[in-house]
């Protein structure tokens, strides 16, 4: 004796409905999901088209923007639907599952790829990346990527049967459940065809109506009608389920398929025969009367040939057992006429009418049927009814329901369903993915504006583990995108590879816009195959990633004003690649305040102006164009506090705040310290050099202008000394080699200053200004009373315009060349 297989999870998107709920109301209220009508041009507009289905939430997933992108919406509906069955069974600890398996199936047909394909020869488009393209296809990877996203371990594989691939991978998965392989099985299917809008140009002889509505078992059916959709179950052994206290939603009481074999007119064409052989080992295994069914939900595609034959089939099998006038007709249905054929996904949708209609206790009717085919006028006679009205179920029977799926090239399926006890029925509570926020993925649609996007609610936030195996994928795809180099294997050297630190900063900067993970030069280095520092990251103390900011819906097409200009992205290749504490890039400025010098208004002033200023206001992302601006930062100036012991040299802690550094995605861009040594106050302002630009520092110089006005003069500016870098003593001894011999050069600091003359070296300028001139400066601590000296330490002040002497008044603009 078999054991029976609960269906404790499910999950559906089909037309006009974004779940099995909005489905079942549209079928009990005999709604048809799809309008019929034909253009001109003799093509046929009819199709039932399931809401938002480019729509996905990558980060919830943790894939990359670009993975998404190339990846087939079949592929991303199955994992949501995967993810939304696993919350209808309320399996919020996946462990409690035991071994899973995943049997998947999509449309082969028409896909996205074929369309991308299809651009991309016409020259609309560059064709994706070849690796990216292959691994997303979900004709192979649909049922492993599922695999991959949730850690199921158990046996998982896609099955291809074409019109009854789903219910055939429910069968397979009873029988694997039956003989114990694993624990539970995660089975369905998606099917969405291209172009999304578009029906097909009707062909005579073809399966497709050329009035554009499917009618099962009418006497004016002409055809089926196409349809994007699929669905998904979750199934366990009946013992198992009930043990754990899992809501049951049904339970499948028997399932097998078959294949016609070569009896039959056509390979194309259904057979009678095979279906008959189908049905008769099906009731004789379960020792059951079909009679006694509720109701059969029929493969019925509203096709000529096909329906007649599928219900002759049935005849013969009604017509093989004792006929019981006690018992009420079996109703006989077909879900195509309300929404269309799912084809690969036909089955799936057959089966979860199914469950509901045993769950409420009603079977809805069979869309556009209005005059039965006089072809099916015998089989009523075997006590079959057919109707569009929704029909009770019969109390004195018992709840039972078949359902049977047919596929070209002969493959038929057939299972037996049954009711779950009333007493432990699962209350209605829709379930969907709270914590996700999707967006539009497609080379071909454009993506909905910030009020039209379709956002349930918050993005997910919390971190997200991940292990060495699902990093190292990802960090393979990074090497070779970055590297350009097409064989990247684990094992493969970073430095073997060409590698160097440009392409060091291109990997971090992956890393962190693509998994929200960050790591350092020195990690690429010391951890130089992809294998080394999938494990280095994995075993970090800091082994989560944290949540990527998800862009605006229009984020890939940026505005050329959102992309900073090559001069800022070249300094924010160079912040990246600095290793150290500090940074060679800021702009600093020191300026010794009287005691009683307004540093709050003078913040608050400083905001006013950087407020204005997208380079300083809005955070930096990784896009396709470059590094462009995105979100508002959250704090635009920092304000810190040093206290300088009086007996210590001031040049050293204004050195260490100095080169204090920025972090330019999301951190503010300005700082504003004070420094107090004994008596003496000192306020920094420093900035970083990607934010300096001529605008930038004539508002800067606006803001000081105006806390000048405010308060006591800033009478003194220190010019920060720069230090030549330090080299390693091998370092050092390989220049001196290859120098060796060789005479010395330099280049004069001024045309006029010899090569012997002292460096220019840190000193305290004081500035005596009057109507923005500067007239006069003295200087202290050791400097030397040059030019430029004077003009940059003015420059730096505030001043407008610069004067020097003697040999006539030279002006120079803020913002131009000194």
């Amino acid at each position: 004796m078999n054991e029976k297989i609960a269906v404790t999870g499910m999950s559906g998107l089909f037309p006009e409905a974004n779940n099995y709920h909005e489905f079942w109301d549209n079928l009990c209220q005999g709604r048809v999901s799809y309008q019929a009508y034909t253009d001109p041009d003799g093509h046929v507009r009819s199709k039932g088209q399931c809401p938002d289905p480019e729509t996905f939430d990558a980060q919830r997933y943790r894939l990359s923007e670009k993975e998404a992108l190339v990846m087939d919406p079949q592929l991303r509906k199955f994992i949501e639907l995967v993810d939304s069955a696993l919350l209808d069974g309320e399996y919020h600890d996946l462990s409690e599952l035991g071994t899973v398996a995943v049997i998947a199936t999509q449309g082969s047909n028409h896909t996205y790829h074929d369309q991308l394909q299809q651009s991309v020869a016409q020259g609309q488009m560059a064709a994706p990346n070849a690796l990216l393209l292959n691994l997303n296809k979900g004709t192979d990877f649909m049922a492993t990527r599922v695999a991959h996203i949730f850690d199921f371990q158990g046996p998982c594989f896609n099955l291809q049967a074409a019109c009854s691939s789903s219910l055939t991978a429910i069968v397979e998965a009873y029988w694997m459940l039956q003989t114990k392989r694993c624990d539970t099985v995660i089975c369905g299917g998606v099917h969405i065809s291209y172009p999304l809008e578009t029906g097909y140009k009707y062909e005579p002889g073809s399966i497709y109506s050329q009035t554009g509505v499917c009618r099962p078992f009418d006497q004016s059916a002409d055809g089926t009608v196409p349809a994007d959709g699929g669905g998904v179950v979750i199934l366990r052994r009946l013992r198992d389920a009930e043990a754990s206290g899992e809501p049951i939603h049904a339970v499948i009481a028997n399932a097998f398929s078959n294949n016609d074999g070569a009896n039959k007119t056509s390979y194309a064409a259904p057979s009678v025969s095979g279906q008959g052989q189908l049905l008769s080992q099906v009731y004789r295994h379960l020792a059951i009367n079909p009679r006694q069914l509720q109701f059969i939900e029929c493969h019925a595609t509203g096709t000529v040939v096909g329906d007649p034959m599928e219900v002759q089939a049935l005849s013969h099998l009604m017509q093989s057992y004792e006929h019981d006038d006690t018992l009420s007709p079996v109703v006989v249905g077909s879900v195509k006429g309300n929404i269309g054929h799912l084809f690969w996904a036909s089955g799936i949708a057959s089966v979860i009418k199914s469950v509901l209609a045993l769950k409420q206790g009603v079977y809805p009717g069979t869309g556009n049927l209005s005059q039965l085919n006089e072809l099916l006028r015998e089989s009523e006679k075997q006590h079959l009814l057919y109707t569009a009205d929704s029909v009770p179920l019969d109390p004195k029977k018992p709840a039972l329901a078949a359902v049977s799926s047919m596929g070209v090239g002969g493959t038929n399926a057939h299972i037996v369903i049954e009711g779950y006890d009333q007493a432990h029925r699962h209350p209605k509570n829709v379930q969907t993915n709270k914590e996700t926020q999707c967006r539009v993925y497609s080379f071909f649609t454009q993506a909905p504006s910030a009020g039209d996007a379709h956002v349930e609610s918050t993005p997910c936030t919390e971190p997200t583990s991940l292990s060495a195996s699902s990093l190292l994928p990802h960090i393979l795809a990074f090497y070779r995108q970055v590297l350009g180099e097409e064989e990247v294997e684990p094992d493969s050297d970073y430095f073997d590879l060409y590698g160097d630190s440009v392409t060091a900063v291109e990997l971090l900067v992956l890393l962190k816009s693509e998994l929200g993970i960050e790591v350092t030069t020195d990690a690429i280095y010391e951890y130089s195959t992809p294998e080394a520092l999938a494990n280095a990251i994995a075993q970090s103390p800091l082994t989560s990633v944290q949540p990527v900011s998800q862009p605006t819906p229009n984020s890939d097409i940026e505005d050329p004003h959102d992309v900073l200009s090559a001069y800022q992205q070249r300094f924010y290749l160079l912040e990246k690649l600095q290793r150290g504490e500090g940074s060679q890039y800021n702009v600093p400025m020191a300026v010794e305040i009287p005691k009683a010098f307004p540093i709050a208004s003078f913040t608050q002033r400083l905001e006013g102006i950087l407020t204005q200023l997208p380079q300083f206001c809005h955070q930096y992302r990784i896009a396709k164009h470059g590094v462009a601006l995105g979100d508002r930062r959250g704090l635009i100036v920092e304000t810190d506090a040093v206290e300088v012991p009086a007996d210590a040299a001031l040049e050293p802690s204004l050195q260490a705040v100095y080169e204090q550094r920025f972090e330019l995605d999301r951190g503010p861009l300005c700082r504003v310290t004070t420094l107090r040594r004994g008596e003496q106050r000192w306020l920094v302002l420093n900035c970083h050099h990607i934010a300096i630009d001529g605008m930038g520092l004539h508002n800067l110089l606006e803001v000081l202008a105006m806390a000048q006005a405010a308060s006591a003069p800033l009478d003194s500016v220190y010019l920060p000394l720069r230090t030549a870098p330090s080299l390693s003593d091998a370092s050092l001894a390989f220049w001196q080699e290859r120098l060796r011999g060789v005479s010395p050069t330099a280049l004069p600091v001024e045309p006029h200053q010899s090569l012997n003359a002292p460096p220019s070296s840190a000193g305290r300028l004081s500035l005596a200004c009057h109507r923005n001139r500067c007239q006069g400066f003295t200087i202290s601590h050791g400097g030397i009373k040059r030019p430029f000296c004077c003009a940059l330490c003015a420059v730096q002040h505030h001043v407008v315009r610069v004067s020097r002497h003697p040999g006539g008044v030279h002006r120079h603009d803020v913002g131009q060349p000194l």
